[in-house]
């Protein structure tokens, strides 16, 4: 066998620093290097735009320059006897290109512009290039961040013999550091400081770190810090196939680690919301298990004398593990809803609850999965390799894994086959990373036990129950008060509330999240994603005027750009207009699709997502108008809500100065702004950075109390009201929405650039660097949800300015009554939030008489009214009849087109024997819900028992005109038969209905004459 000796054999060193200090320092460095990470992905966002192709690019090139540098700087290790002074300089220059990347993106617009304007229709290969550029970028700061770890190794291990204990201490030492880091950047520095404040404080810890390294290397003496003090024992050196195994046992390690972090990502956006704060809620405690699962490791590997068995054992533990996290996670959101639901809750005290949740979630195989470095060292040591370099392949192997994990997962596993399947997939990697460990020392009777073991994990991981969809569809952050109150009014569990909010017509995972298409019990259609609603009836008020209300300000529109689809309304609208092309920028494939389903082109969008002159674009908003050539006459930005990690990138100052170069001479931008879960401060926010953006403003509310519009110009803001109404088909559109002229529209107009800035005076403004909405909005979701912002620091009512009016006293008079009916059914909901719904309804009622067609108070009728109908049928159920009665014709008196509240008070009414009444209420059932088929029904039945025989016998006969496999019917429509003495044609009816459905036999017989 042959013998090798490893490395130089340099003199004995004449000082050598102490093990402790080293690893503090080694600690010191891992707390910048996440800070820089969580800083450079929203600094290349900027650019990049929110995608998760421009996050994966930036993480995957962070990641392969630290496995690349980790390489290049094992083998600049092992030959140098000065890799404390290296190290030093490794930080001076992390130091030093940190304090200048940020002026880099901006620098490289011109490149981006132009890969734009050849790859932009084409999503991968725009990306592609963008991976590319990203790559280069970051390769030379994540080069020496890699080529830390090696240099650290080989001054703090004097032998091979110590390299996996040794090692495993100064990785776990640095993991947890970047633990703190992560926690520091996502929670301290970048909500308090901003992005330039984040980047150069961890930039000065660098600078910090480098004078700590030259100071050891000082104290060091001549270049000798750190090497062997003797020579190192011969070892036996293995075969290359045995190395080989290691590196890919060690790579799958690395893909399944962090393709479940992209999915508990994935995962815990839709529990906790798409908030900024989810990134730092899974990282913090998946680096910090990481590092101390490493410094346990390595106090266990010298005590256990076979690092494989050890290995396999904690790679199919990190499986079991995932397993175990799925159903733990399926019940964060039960107790997420109980938590923030309550009164006193916090912000603070919830995250800190989330934060304990998903460390309880992870802490298994994040722990298996930091311990599995020290034993993979251990491994390859046993080749008689020197230190630096089998640090570096390993470290290469471990993030080249980790990058096919994170594309595979985010770009393959999740889109095409779900979460339930990802999570499958990735316990599976982990238990070939197990066998594959075991074979590298093979023996017959350990790679029986292994493989049998790894079939095990397997099996359970295909057997293993599902994710609940219902509970994690639900939103439970955001709609964690709704989902409590239903509960308590209802008397069901949470859980079963949950999965009932709606019928799945369609449902997808796409490159961003989930998508899915609901129908409600009313039969209205909504779009989902990741469980929050972003189309639905409800806001086809806003969605209409966000694009009749620039069109119309702007004298000659040809061409629009629409950020964000949704269900396709507001292009819908836009259509309506004459123009030359619209250009819809949609940052979700999945949304796209929805857009284009049948229900939703039906309910929504009337085929406009295919109308002429409609070009789609599955890009970011923010980088295409950064990026983009392109010039528009309108321009209307209506994104996902605030609280959506990223969102607030398009309602920064610097991106409206954007918008404005993308504008033609006299375009008009339009920004349509949440009110509703938003605090009054961060409304004046958003007013104050627009005011300050455009020279010409004007606000409107689309929906009173709840969402608003801007518009902006380089020119006076004049509506051509006549324009908008002389079309029939426009006309049509805003009175499907309670505008019936130009009155009701102006009804909506609150101001202007003056009244704008006075409103907003003091706010501070949202820019690139200082993400003022990013990180307040997801803490208002809670605070400001008891009472509208409006209440707190109500809006300014401007006179209707001359040239926003048309001559005429009979509009302005119209305008004057719309706002008076806005400003009652304000109040109204104050009065509601106060619990004096007497009040209230008072307050609502002349709130309708003022604007009967006002969609917001109709709503709200019907909410109060449900309140009533929800109390009615609990009353019911329980058996108490006359409390029922009370509430249902309570909900009929607020709420006359309440069809349920008829349809349940007759059903009652005829129970008690009381027909003629039971016939009125049915037949307002009817008149309020036409085309249900059980309503009719029972109204015969209702009539039949009043012996009104003709008019029940015509409405059962439509019935089964309509439906002839109708059996309930044709069994009614024969007794009514029977009792009018036509027993042949009643047994023909009912032999029909038993031919269709067997179990109607019972019902016939029950029915049928005793003779």
């Amino acid at each position: 066998m042959r013998q090798c000796r490893l490395g130089p054999v340099p003199r004995p060193a004449t000082f050598a620093p102490r093990f402790g200090p080293l690893a503090f320092v080694f600690f010191l460095s891992g707390i910048p290097a996440l800070i820089h990470e969580t800083a450079w992905l929203k600094l290349f966002a900027l650019v990049l735009g929110h995608g998760y192709f421009a996050v994966a690019a930036t993480t995957s090139a962070f990641l392969l320059g630290l496995g690349l540098g980790a390489l290049a700087g094992g083998r600049i290790a092992d030959r140098s006897r000065r890799s404390l002074a290296l190290y030093g300089f490794a930080e001076a220059w992390i130091c030093l290109y940190a304090v200048l990347l940020p002026l880099l993106p901006r620098a490289l617009l011109p490149l981006f512009r132009a890969v734009y304007a050849r790859l932009g229709e084409s999503f991968l290969a725009f990306n592609l290039v963008q991976f590319a550029i990203v790559l280069v970028v970051l390769l030379p700061p994540t080069l020496a961040m890699g080529a830390t770890l090696p240099l650290m190794f080989r001054a703090a291990i004097p032998d091979a013999q110590r390299l996996a204990r040794r090692g495993g201490l100064l990785y776990g030492a640095n993991t947890l550091g970047a633990a703190a880091g992560a926690a520091l950047g996502a929670f301290v520095l970048l909500p308090g400081a901003g992005l330039w404040g984040t980047l150069y404080a961890a930039a000065a810890a660098n600078a910090g770190l480098a004078v700590a390294g030259f100071v050891l290397a000082r104290q060091a003496g001549s270049a000798r810090e750190g090497t062997p003090e003797a020579p190192p024992a011969a070892v036996e050196r293995p075969g290359s196939a045995s190395r080989v195994l290691v590196l890919a046992a060690v790579a799958m390690t690395g893909l399944a680690g962090l393709g479940c972090q992209i999915a508990w990502t994935r995962l815990l956006a839709r529990i906790y919301g798409p908030t900024p704060y989810v990134f730092g809620l899974l990282l913090f405690p998946y680096i910090l298990f990481h590092g101390m699962g490493a410094l346990a490791a390595s106090w266990l590997v010298p005590r256990l004398g076979r690092p494989q068995v050890a290995f396999g054992l904690l790679q199919l533990a990190a499986g079991v593990g995932v397993l175990l996290s799925l159903d733990r996670l399926g019940r964060i959101p039960l107790g997420l809803v109980e938590l923030a639901s309550r009164p006193e809750a916090t912000f603070g005290a919830i995250t800190f609850q989330e934060l304990v949740w998903t460390s309880m979630a992870v802490a298994v195989p994040t722990l298996a999965g930091g311990a599995s470095f020290p034993f993979a060292l251990a491994l390859w040591r046993a080749s008689g390799r020197e230190i630096g370099r089998p640090t570096g392949s390993l470290y290469l192997s471990n993030t080249l894994g980790a990058v096919a994990g994170a594309f595979a997962t985010g770009y393959f596993l999740v889109p095409f086959f779900g979460l339930d399947a990802a999570f499958r997939t990735l316990v599976a990697a982990q238990a070939a990373a197990a066998f594959l460990a075991l074979l590298s020392r093979p023996r017959a009777r350990g790679l029986l036990v292994g493989l049998a073991a790894a079939a095990v994990v397997v099996l359970l991981a295909t057997r293993a129950p599902g994710l609940p969809r219902h509970r994690i569809e639900s939103a439970p952050y955001r709609n964690a008060t709704d989902l409590a109150h239903k509960a308590t009014t209802l008397g069901f569990a949470v859980d079963r509330v949950m999965a009932d909010e709606g019928e799945f017509l369609y449902h997808e995972e796409d490159l961003l999240g989930s998508v899915s298409i609901r129908r409600d019990g009313e039969g209205k259609v909504s779009i989902h994603v990741d469980g929050n609603g972003i189309a639905g009836e409800g806001d086809f008020p806003t969605f209409r005027l966000i694009a009749h209300l620039p069109l119309a300000a702007h004298p000659e529109p040809r061409s629009v750009l629409v950020i964000g689809l949704g269900g396709g309304v507001t292009l819908r609208s836009a259509t309506l207009h004459p123009l030359r092309s619209i250009d819809v920028v949609e940052i979700s494939p999945g949304v796209i699709r929805a857009a284009a389903h049948p229900s939703v082109r039906e309910a929504m969008n009337h085929d406009a997502v295919g109308a002429p002159g409609v070009r789609i674009l599955h890009q970011d908003g923010r980088t295409h108008v950064l990026l983009a050539e392109d010039r528009y006459d309108v321009i209307v930005s209506q994104p996902h809500q605030l609280w959506v990690d990223g969102v607030s990138m398009l309602f920064t100052r610097e991106f409206y100065a954007a918008a404005r170069e993308r504008l033609a001479p006299g375009g008009v931008y339009c920004q349509w702004v949440q009110g509703y879960t938003i605090s009054a401060d961060n409304v004046a926010t958003i007013l104050a950075t627009f005011a300050a953006s455009f020279e010409y403003v004007a606000l409107w509310e689309t929906i009173p109390g709840s969402d608003y519009c801007l518009l902006g110009s380089d020119r006076p803001i004049c509506l051509d009201t006549g324009r908008l109404f002389e079309d029939p088909a426009r006309r049509e559109d805003l009175l499907e929405i309670g505008i019936d002229g130009p009155g009701r529209l102006l009804a909506g107009y609150l101001g202007g650039r003056e009244e704008v800035l006075l409103w907003a005076r003091d706010a501070p403004l949202q820019t690139d660097t200082g993400d003022v909405l990013g990180y307040s909005v997801p803490v208002d979701i809670l605070h400001a949800r008891g009472e509208p912002f409006h209440l707190a620091r109500p809006l300014p009512r401007a006179e209707f300015p001359t040239d926003l009016a048309l001559v005429g006293e009979r509009v302005l008079q119209a305008a004057r009554e719309g706002r008076e009916a806005r400003l009652e059914y304000l109040a109204a909901e104050a009065e509601f939030s106060r619990d004096r719904e007497a009040d209230g309804l008072s307050r609502l009622a002349r709130a309708l008489a003022l604007d009967p067609n006002l969609p917001a108070a109709r709503g709200t009728r019907r909410r109060v009214a449900q309140d009533h109908l929800v109390q009615g049928e609990r009353a019911r159920e329980a058996g108490r009849v006359d409390t029922a009665c009370r509430e249902y014709e309570r909900a009929v008196a607020i709420d006359p087109e309440l069809w349920q509240a008829h349809y349940n008070l007759a059903g009652l009414l005829v129970q008690m024997g009381e027909h003629a009444r039971a016939l009125e209420h049915y037949q307002a059932a009817v008149a309020a819900a036409p085309d249900r088929p059980e309503i009719h029904r029972n109204l015969g039945n209702t009539l039949a028992r009043l012996e009104r025989w003709p008019e029940a016998e015509a409405i059962f006969r439509r019935l089964i005109e309509e439906d002839p496999r109708d059996t309930l019917t044709l069994v009614n429509l024969g007794s009514l038969l029977a009792r009018t003495g036509r027993l042949a044609e009643a047994e023909e009816l009912w032999a029909r209905a038993v031919e269709i459905d067997p179990a109607r036999r019972a019902q016939v017989e029950r029915v049928r004459p005793k003779k």
